[in-house]
């Protein structure tokens, strides 16, 4: 199971519950599909039975009670590595900075707890298309637009700085590719190598 493969499997459900009339986005069956696929990939780097994994995990809230995170590793029975999904499919840049807000958000969520979490790592994989369809409210295509993610690169830097006397860390994952969205097929896939290598310092 690669990367790419788990934006692909999600690509296709979207699209057969389109086909249903319903919307993909607010169907369960895309997560569902994606955390599973998501397990299966961790599973080549997080092995061994010290390591377990669950799906839809509740996890403490800065904000009050608890809040859901799509993937959860846990070592030794203790929560280790969250990881947070989003794989986009169209009309990104308008929403650009809501993403990268909620991301930020989330983080905060997490983190920003009285006493800071020991030995929690936090990744977000978001799959960006380098470009996507534009749609209107109507779901009638308008364009094809080149995606702009946002840089959370300074925000990650002083997040970890924070973090690092409490063994806790976090990694912002952008996956970016080309997608033909009729075939379903990738190309020119980047930030993989990137993900897998700060995940297996985690080991």
């Amino acid at each position: 199971m690669s990367i790419i493969k788990i934006y692909n499997e999600s690509l296709k459900v979207s699209k057969d519950i389109a086909k249903e009339g319903v919307d993909p986005v607010r169907s369960s069956r895309r997560t569902d599909i994606m955390n599973l696929h998501m397990v299966e990939y961790l599973k080549t780097i997080f092995k061994g039975p010290k390591f377990s994994f669950k799906c839809e995990e509740k996890v403490t809230c800065s904000r009050g009670k608890k809040f859901k995170i799509d993937v959860v590793i846990y070592r030794d029975g203790k929560q280790f590595v969250l990881v947070l999904l989003k794989a986009i499919q169209s009309s990104y840049n308008k929403n650009r900075f809501n993403y990268a807000n909620t991301t930020m958000g989330e983080t905060s969520r997490i983190y920003d707890l009285s006493h800071t979490p020991q030995n929690l790592h936090s990744v977000w994989i978001d799959w960006v298309p380098n470009t996507v369809p534009n749609y209107n409210n109507q779901k009638e295509l308008l364009s094809m637009e080149t995606t702009n993610p946002c840089d959370l690169t300074l925000p990650q830097k002083r997040w970890n700085m924070f973090l690092k006397s409490c063994g806790s860390s976090i990694y912002y994952s952008k996956i970016t590719f080309d997608c033909n969205f009729k075939s379903i097929t990738t190309s020119k896939v980047k930030g993989e190598k990137a993900l897998r290598n700060y995940l297996e310092a985690l080991v």
